[in-house]
This record gives C-alpha cells, sequence and structure tokens, in this order.
C-alpha cells in the first residue's frame, strides 16, 4: 500500500485506535496517472491494521473501485459516493 494519507489525520487516527477506537479510513487513488502499472479498472482492497507512527495502533484502509479512465474517473466516483456504495 501506498502512504499517501497525511501524516497529520494518521497521527490522530492512530492515538485514537491506541484509545480502544475502530477506525476506518476511505483512501481514493487519486495519483493513479503516476503509477507505471496502472489498470483501467482497479478493484476494491482492504489495508488492515495499517500503523506508520505508534507501535500497536491499527487502522483499516478502504481503496474502493475505481475507474481509470480521465473523462470516466469522477463521474464514476461520485456514482460510487452518492448512496450505491456500502462498507462491508
Amino acid at each position: 500500500m501506498d502512504r499517501t494519507i497525511s501524516s497529520h489525520q494518521h497521527h490522530l487516527f492512530e492515538r485514537l485506535s491506541l484509545k480502544g477506537h475502530t477506525i476506518k479510513v476511505i483512501d481514493y487513488g487519486f495519483d493513479w496517472k503516476k503509477d507505471p502499472n496502472k489498470k483501467i479498472y482497479q478493484k476494491r482492497e482492504v489495508f488492515p491494521d495499517v500503523s506508520k507512527i505508534y507501535a500497536g495502533s491499527s487502522i483499516d484502509v478502504i481503496r474502493p473501485s475505481s475507474l481509470h479512465i480521465p473523462i470516466l474517473e469522477y463521474p464514476y466516483l461520485m456514482f460510487r459516493i452518492t448512496g450505491n456504495y456500502r462498507i462491508r
């Protein structure tokens, strides 16, 4: 998994997870154009127990499916956000 989550946000989320909170982050891969292994369609991915700063912290990072065609990228994203998306 790439490290696209902001350090400030990650710091706060990890501290909350250390206090017993369940943290789930939705991460959209907006920088797919820079990826040398880019695909037209990216399946949903889940990265459990991500920790960058504090040992023992646990954040679940969810990257929803995405369509990597420049003209359709944002309409597809809006379709996924507006009620047709459910966290499993």
